[in-house]
């Protein structure tokens, strides 16, 4: 709301944040896309570290204990999605007219279908060890090949960013 209630002069004021995070885009999607492809290991990740405070969540009850739970998984099994959405869709979303307030409802539905899919194929398939076994080695052939165009992705951007500015 606040972002919504300052709205254009926003972006005058982020034009040299985004030139900033342009140029440290291309080599975090490199970084990201090799660690995907699983030539860079990183160990005591935030999402491991953050997962051991639920032992405090554990002594919670009820609503709390809820809200807790899913404040934490959402944390550590998405924590990008912070950033895209209030990084990137918001000042999206702020700088389209017409069906600007439409884009975060269409990113909702967005990130929900894949999950949708894999779960009516899965129960409908029956949902056996097999598919789970299945699921898990098509999801690393997937990882590496989103690795690979990350990298690729990186390189453009290291490229166009750090040689044209």
């Amino acid at each position: 709301m606040l972002i919504i209630g300052i709205g254009n002069e926003l972006e005058a004021l982020t034009i040299p944040v985004f030139q900033v995070v342009r140029k440290i885009t291309g080599p975090v999607l490199l970084v990201t896309g090799l660690y995907f492809i699983g030539w860079i290991k990183v160990r005591g990740l935030f999402t491991e570290r953050l997962l051991n405070y639920r032992s405090y969540i554990d002594h919670l009850s009820g609503n709390t204990k809820a809200f807790a739970l899913g404040v934490l998984l959402s944390l550590a099994f998405c924590p990008t999605m912070f950033f895209v959405f209030f990084g990137l869709l918001t000042p999206l979303m702020l700088n389209t007219a017409g069906y600007g307030l439409a884009l975060p409802f269409l990113f909702s539905i967005g990130t929900i279908i894949p999950v949708l899919l894999f779960l009516g194929l899965a129960f409908g398939m029956g949902l056996d060890q097999k598919v789970l076994k299945r699921s898990k080695k098509i999801g690393r052939v997937i990882q590496v090949i989103a690795g690979i165009v990350l990298v690729i992705i990186g390189v453009n951007d290291i490229i166009l960013y750090w040689t044209l500015s």
